[in-house]
């Protein structure tokens, strides 16, 4: 069975937290029961994973995170966050979500957040600590803030809040979540 690089809200439901993290599920829930959620889609932890491996970043992030702590938190995340920017998103992951943009509306403007797997775990909570932005249109700005979402994944009060809760930080997957936002004049 192929992963899924990217995952419509129709299709997504509390099962798939693994893949679109708690704010996708939650959206993919809210869709099947009727609410007036505008349409979007899940880029996956899966799109996550290759980024990282296809610019071979896991050892880097996990030898430049073992040594933070609060005297060198802002190098850390800074080094990591800018390492990640300048990374190149995989051929198959970019065109995966342009189609999606494309079935979506490419004349649309989007909110791109942040939805990591670890945000709504019982003994800790993330919400906040990473990335949304607003009012993005067209494909490069999108591919762009997705790829901002990912490096949020290493602010320095997420590297913190998972130093202190324990929480290893190569555990830590990343879904993106673009959703559609209505445009009034």
């Amino acid at each position: 069975m192929k992963t899924k690089l990217i995952m419509f809200f129709n299709e997504i439901d509390k099962n798939d937290i693994s893949r679109v993290g708690g704010k996708g599920a939650n959206l993919g829930e809210m869709t099947k029961e009727g609410f007036p959620v505008p349409y979007g889609f899940c880029v996956t932890t899966e799109a996550y994973k290759k980024f990282v491996q296809h610019n071979k970043l896991s050892e880097f992030i996990s030898q430049t995170v073992k040594d933070a702590n609060l005297n060198n938190i802002s190098q850390v995340g800074e080094k990591i966050r800018e390492k990640i920017v300048s990374s190149q998103i995989p051929e198959e992951v970019a065109n995966e979500i342009g189609m999606a943009v494309n079935k979506v509306g490419e004349d649309n403007y989007y909110a791109v957040r942040s939805s990591a797997t670890a945000e709504d775990l019982a003994f800790a909570s993330f919400a906040g600590q990473q990335d949304t932005y607003l009012n993005i249109k067209g494909e490069a700005c999108l591919l762009n803030s997705v790829r901002d979402c990912w490096a949020s994944l290493f602010t320095n009060r997420a590297i913190l809040y998972r130093i202190q809760n324990n929480i290893e930080h190569e555990k830590v997957n990343m879904s993106v979540v673009v959703r559609s936002e209505e445009r009034r004049v």
